[in-house]
């Protein structure tokens, strides 16, 4: 539609024109269900974005549906994807947005950040009174598990101070703690953020069964080891 295209280009008077006549559907849908307001958020148009917003008949949580490209994102998702902070801080100014609405895989906004390596974009979210910080997705891991795993050591602090998680030694549903999986990755920086943190049980099962120090002894990951040992009353 007319609409779509202008929101797409960061049309903003354009946008304003068509938002303001009886006529134009402001949550008209392309073949992949895409909205002015998602493709805006998508390309980074801020202006746009607030200009959609504006309409009390938006639709702030329209998914694509798109499946060869993460089937299911609302604007709010696409725009972490994509980096746009300025969309973000739009969208998150909305009492209508759903910061914890999942994409077809069960990634929340906040696990899209640490996959990304979006810190700042993370940060926002994670100052929203609505974020679910612990959200988990299919496999059960939250966004801590997932940063532990990837390596991603600046997500995994901000997450690790955030007031809800009050216990990093957390199991997903497959019995892996973020402590295992930093362990069994190589993720030396993780692992040190995890020993000086007093809530860490260093000798707990951590993942397959076995301890933290187990699993980076088994893959050789020497300084990992080395890191674990410097935890008091560490069981070797």
């Amino acid at each position: 539609t007319p609409l779509a295209i202008a929101a797409e280009a960061g049309n903003q008077g354009a946008v304003e024109a068509l938002l303001g006549r009886a006529d134009v559907d402001v949550n008209s849908k392309d073949v992949w269900d895409r909205t002015p307001l998602w493709l805006a958020a998508w390309k980074g148009h801020a202006g746009v974005v607030r200009a959609i917003l504006g309409r009390s008949d938006a639709d702030t949580n329209s998914r694509q549906s798109n499946k060869d490209y993460n089937g299911r994102e609302t604007p709010l998702s696409i725009a972490c994807r994509s980096g746009h902070v300025s969309v973000i801080k739009e969208l998150l100014a909305d009492d209508r947005v759903d910061v914890n609405a999942r994409d077809d895989a069960g990634w929340t906004p906040v696990h899209l950040c640490v996959t990304s390596s979006h810190s700042d974009i993370l940060r926002l979210l994670l100052s929203h009174p609505s974020t679910d910080a612990l959200s988990p997705y299919a496999s059960g891991r939250t966004p801590l598990h997932t940063a532990a795993e990837l390596g991603n050591l600046e997500a995994f602090t901000q997450l690790l101070c955030h007031p809800q998680i009050s216990n990093p030694n957390i199991l997903a549903a497959d019995n892996w703690s973020p402590l295992g999986l930093a362990a069994w990755n190589g993720r030396e920086g993780i692992v040190r953020a995890l020993v000086k943190d007093g809530r860490t049980d260093v000798n707990g099962i951590a993942g397959a069964g076995q301890t933290a120090i187990y699993l980076a002894a088994k893959r050789m990951y020497l300084r990992v080891v080395k890191e674990l040992l410097q935890a008091e009353g560490v069981d070797v």
